[in-house]
């Protein structure tokens, strides 16, 4: 077993804590993840869930929301940017801020103030409300995954931290499932529940990261030659640009949520109109229940299924060459591509085979939610 370097400065530890002096025995500093590191595992993998849920029980409720509140489809439009602008404006602020006072005060408030402002989110009285209520969600969650990321990898060590961090993604997509499906249950009573639901927990998971253990990183991190914390922000910023894969990682989050939150935001309004109560097929077409239901079991399914293996993926390929991990996400979005394609296209094609219209409704809506699915 090989002996590592390390500076003289010792390990911070756990933040508030005295420092260690370091070893360099490879078994000392790269330890395996005890009790508190799985707790806090589950902790993140739990606000993570919440934090999507919430975020897309808005998307699956957008067709009812747009008649209840006599919202149009570019008012719909605009409260989801208005989400991510405000998300994309305060998470590099927020990050800055963590590091210099505490990442979890940071990740607490942040999961407080949009859990607050999702159990709002049905009070909203008209369109400016709203756009306020769904700024402040994006507020809150823009704080998390900048101050939340760091802490969650101080537990792990850099060997399982692809691992770690795809199965902490599938809370995600687990969290969106759900949001889906609970509001694809309520979408034809109380719909309002749907965000009380997700709210609440929020709260209770705020209050649990307050009294959590702030661990600055870890062992088998190498320490900053440099922890010169007078830089300013700017100063940050352009730094941080310099960075190549970090240029080419914010390109790829900036197409990636283009086309994400237009999809997910414009999904079940997109099945409603195309096979819902909405639509052109009357007695037979899908249930607004089902129109939220659906897409929710997909991207549920689907997410888990695209999460665990795209990690298992990255670190099998980081083992034969670098950057594997970047190279695995842009291959997602290539595969994913012309399904995109297929499923919005579908039903224009559809209806110009002669034998497709000649069928029965019901059969048609089949086929069509047949190939909306696949």
């Amino acid at each position: 077993m090989s002996n590592v370097a390390l500076p003289e400065t010792g390990d911070p530890g756990l933040e508030g804590q005295p420092a260690r002096t370091p070893t360099t025995n490879v078994s000392a500093i790269a330890p395996r993840p005890g009790f508190y590191a799985w707790y806090f595992f589950t902790l993140m993998f739990l606000i993570n869930f919440i934090n999507y849920a919430d975020r897309w029980v808005f998307s699956a409720l957008s067709d009812v929301l747009k008649q209840q509140f006599n919202f149009d489809d570019a008012q719909i439009g605009f409260l989801a940017s208005a989400f991510l602008v405000v998300y994309t404006l305060v998470a590099f602020p927020l990050g800055y801020i963590a590091d210099r006072l505490s990442r979890k005060l940071i990740v607490a408030v942040g999961v407080a103030l949009w859990s607050v402002a999702t159990m709002l989110t049905p009070l909203a009285g008209n369109f400016a409300v709203m756009t306020v209520v769904r700024s402040l969600v994006g507020v809150g969650e823009g704080s998390y995954y900048p101050a939340g990321t760091p802490m969650l990898s101080a537990w792990f060590p850099p060997k399982r931290r692809a691992t770690i961090l795809s199965i902490w993604g599938v809370g995600a997509v687990v969290g969106a499932g759900v949001g889906f499906l609970l509001a694809g249950a309520l979408a034809g009573g109380d719909w309002r529940l749907a965000f009380y639901i997700t709210g609440i927990p929020g709260l209770l998971l705020a209050a649990l990261m307050v009294f959590a253990r702030n661990k600055l990183r870890n062992e088998a991190d190498p320490v900053e030659k440099e922890a010169n914390t007078a830089r300013s922000f700017w100063t940050k910023v352009r730094e941080y640009l310099r960075i190549p894969t970090l240029r080419v990682i914010l390109g790829m989050h900036a197409l990636g949520f283009f086309a994400l939150t237009s999809l997910t935001t414009f999904l079940t309004i997109y099945l409603g109109a195309t096979y819902g109560p909405e639509s052109s097929y009357g007695a037979a077409s899908i249930s607004k229940g089902l129109v939220a239901l659906i897409p929710g079991v997909l991207l549920l399914f689907g997410g888990l299924l695209g999460g665990l293996s795209g990690g298992f993926w990255a670190n099998l390929v980081s083992r034969r060459r670098s950057g594997a991990r970047v190279l695995v996400s842009g291959f997602g979005f290539l595969y994913a591509m012309p399904f995109v394609f297929i499923t919005l296209l579908a039903p224009y094609i559809l209806h110009a085979i002669p034998a497709y219209v000649a069928l029965a409704p019901k059969t048609q809506v089949s086929i069509g939610l047949a190939i909306f699915a696949i």
